[in-house]
């Protein structure tokens, strides 16, 4: 007897709703509320934010006509409007501070309260003060001066007559030698060749502190214009006075790069001894112009 190979095809019983796997016309006409919005105009329309009209926006516009022709100012001029806007009198103040967890340096007033103990106060921010048994920055003050690094972004014409004058226009106070490696570090190699003037504030001697002399020299030794280098503090440990041999070693030690830059630049062994200037609170009790002398001549030995 012979068997079908084919199975019978069974189907179900129960009476299922129809599926559809498409939207009628009446369905998008009448559907759900969270696609569609009623409008008073006209039935319903998408929810899709509306398209900004522009034409306000082009009636605030500024005609070329309008523009102010900055660069078509004599030179004399522009270099007096550079000299208002990104030059301080009193000095341009940095302490080291982080942003975005990167090291940096913000402006800052430095100076010294009446007690004697150095404080350092961020603009806006709050005022604190230093330990009697951290270095005491030198006496430094300065109002709080506004200038406008943004005039360097008016275009590139501009950027390479401004930055001249605002690196080489200002006394740079640095807090401390990690404060001057944080800004010499951020403004690049082009901006530190124009830099003619820094004043350190604070030197480093401690285990924490003293580890940035070295790399804040280092960096300082692309500063082969610079005119003058004002150290305004004691170049000491734990209140001590050093002699001027002493002293001389630990400068040498921290800033021998910088001073053999300095020395090939100008063509001049010893030309980094013209440009130091130490604050006359190192010589201690000893009388100022043989210290000087003694520090002059011992640093030049070791060149």
């Amino acid at each position: 007897m012979m068997v079908s190979s084919q199975q019978p095809i069974r189907a179900s019983k129960r009476k299922r709703e129809h599926v559809k796997y498409y939207e009628s016309s009446d369905e998008l006409e009448h559907g759900d509320n969270d696609y569609f919005v009623e409008s008073e105009d006209e039935g319903y329309t998408s929810r899709k934010k509306p398209k900004v009209d522009h034409a306000g926006v082009k009636d605030r516009l500024v005609s070329k006509s309008q523009i102010f022709p900055f660069a078509k100012l004599p030179p004399e001029l522009r270099n007096r409007i550079y000299q208002l806007t990104l030059t301080d009198p009193d000095g341009i103040g940095l302490i080291s501070t982080d942003k975005a967890y990167r090291r940096t340096v913000k402006r800052a007033v430095i100076g010294r309260d009446e007690s004697g103990n150095g404080i350092r106060r961020a603009k806006g921010g709050r005022t604190w003060f230093w330990g009697r048994t951290r270095p005491e920055p030198a006496r430094y003050a300065a109002p709080e001066n506004h200038i406008l690094p943004n005039m360097l972004l008016l275009n590139k014409a501009t950027y390479e007559e401004a930055r001249a004058i605002l690196y080489g226009g200002n006394v740079f106070s640095v807090e401390d030698t990690m404060a001057l490696h944080g800004f010499l570090a951020i403004v690049g190699a082009e901006n530190r060749a124009l830099i003619s003037e820094v004043e350190i504030c604070g030197w480093g001697w401690s285990a924490a502190t003293k580890a940035m002399n070295h790399p804040a020299f280092t960096i300082l030794s692309q500063a082969t214009n610079l005119r003058r280098l004002r150290i305004s503090c004691m170049v000491r440990e734990n209140g001590k006075y050093y002699s001027a041999k002493d002293v001389a070693r630990s400068i040498y030690r921290d800033a021998f790069l910088w001073i053999e830059a300095v020395g090939r630049a100008q063509g001049q062994k010893d030309a980094a001894l013209k440009l130091i200037d130490i604050d006359d609170v190192n010589h201690g009790s000893s009388p100022l112009d043989q210290w000087r002398k003694d520090f002059e001549n011992s640093l030049r030995n070791y060149l």
